[in-house]
């Protein structure tokens, strides 16, 4: 464990992550947060892992410690609460990168939404509840760069220490308005997402827009989807910096009318 001169400390190795595992193992409650690279490769994976209970505040770095078992028996816990913002993400890919499942699991995002308020992301509802400014200028980073800057790591570092008395004022505000136990039914539902790992079904199925083009624009299209795919995967590219969306929706409706015309 690696101390910054900060509010916080970085595990980069694994007798550190074996420590931290038995000192968040005596905590009722954990909040947690990721960092991915999704914006710069085409598979993306979790860069960061930042975790803060108590007197806990550390960020975790899973591209050199690579082996997370001594989390997953916490993660498992039902008598641990794990606090998250927006989980579904980070659900998805903690299964994904390091086959992690989650049990007692409580989202402020959906708290917040769930409370009717209009803006709930984790920097409105943080301002909203506790006057807090979060600065977002490396949310777009590439968190897999190493080494990561300083006052990157410190910027992924500040947002899971705020989870904690963040979740304690919402689910106050759930049991005045008979709405927590609302919440927890859909926290446990989210807790089972997976990543969609069906490889053989047509790429158009699952892209915003497909559904109003007649047969042979969706023969276009996913013929177009199957290319960019391709070159995404050799370029080691996210899917949108080789071609964009409404680029390839519309050069495919073109593509038809244009072999009907001929």
């Amino acid at each position: 464990m690696r101390e910054t001169g900060d509010d916080y400390k970085i595990i980069d190795n694994f007798e550190a992550l074996k420590d931290l595992a038995r000192t968040i193992d005596r905590e009722e409650t954990v909040g947690v947060d990721l960092e991915a690279d999704s914006m710069y490769h085409f598979k993306e994976k979790v860069c960061l892992i930042q975790m803060a209970a108590r007197d806990v505040n550390v960020v975790i770095d899973p591209l050199r410690v690579k082996d997370l078992s001594p989390l997953k028996p916490i993660f498992k816990r039902k008598d641990v609460c794990k606090i998250f913002h927006g989980a579904d993400y980070d659900v998805r890919s903690l299964y994904r990168d390091f086959d992690v499942s989650i049990n007692n699991l409580f989202d402020t995002e959906l708290a917040s939404r769930f409370l009717g308020y209009s803006e709930t992301g984790l920097e409105a509802v943080l301002k909203n509840k506790f006057g807090v400014t979060l600065d977002k200028k490396f949310q777009r980073k590439d968190w897999s760069r190493r080494p990561l800057p300083q006052d990157m790591v410190a910027y992924a570092a500040k947002d899971a220490r705020y989870l904690l008395p963040l979740a304690i004022e919402l689910k106050r505000e759930l049991e005045v308005m008979g709405r927590l136990c609302w919440v927890q039914e859909e926290c446990a539902i989210l807790s089972k997402v997976r990543p969609n790992t069906n490889n053989t079904d047509p790429l158009y199925l699952h892209f915003k827009g497909a559904g109003k083009l007649n047969p042979r624009s969706l023969a276009v299209l996913e013929r177009l989807l199957q290319y960019r795919r391709r070159v995404a995967r050799k370029k080691d590219k996210p899917l949108f910096r080789i071609f964009g969306s409404r680029s390839l929706l519309e050069l495919a409706e073109k593509k038809t009318a244009e072999n009907e015309a001929a």
